[in-house]
């Protein structure tokens, strides 16, 4: 039986709910690069139509559109990802009992919002407001990941 101190509590839960921002990151990626690929799309459509009398190449664009509509999908399929990931994170946020912890979480993961606004909003200090944060970091791998721990750990031959 592994005995989890804890900071060891508090890094596995600010790992399991930092999810949400690493799905942000990917859509952040991936519009970036649509951006980049509509902006060469462009330049290749328009360099193509100046070039109608001499013969336009098909095959440049129709490689640039399919790279376009690969990413579309690509970033669809992020948003998704995040979408699903940021409801997960809510309701097993929601799970907590404190009113603070579950407002601390929410805000710190989910909207994204810095410690520093979080304070201001709950009119505490930041040293009191990274307490909370702590805490509820703490409750969170107790009510949520430490159940599926044990049963990770049932499972195993």
């Amino acid at each position: 039986m592994i005995n989890w101190n804890g900071k060891d509590m508090e890094r596995r839960a600010d790992k399991y709910l930092s999810q949400v921002e690493l799905f942000r990151v990917k859509v952040k990626i991936k519009e970036d690069e649509i951006r980049e690929l509509k902006e060469t799309l462009g330049i290749h459509c328009q360099a193509q139509l100046e070039r109608v009398q001499t013969g336009v190449n098909i095959d440049a664009i129709s490689n640039e559109v399919i790279k376009y509509l690969n990413t579309e999908d690509e970033l669809t399929r992020c948003k998704t990802e995040l979408v699903e990931a940021r409801d997960r994170i809510i309701n097993e946020i929601f799970r907590l009992s404190d009113k603070y912890h579950v407002q601390i979480l929410t805000l710190f993961y989910v909207k994204d919002w810095p410690m520093t606004k979080i304070a201001a909003d709950l009119h505490y200090s930041e040293a009191h407001t990274y307490r909370l944060y702590h805490a509820a970091l703490q409750a969170f791998y107790e009510v949520v990941l430490k159940p599926l721990y044990r049963e990770k750990n049932k499972k195993r031959p």
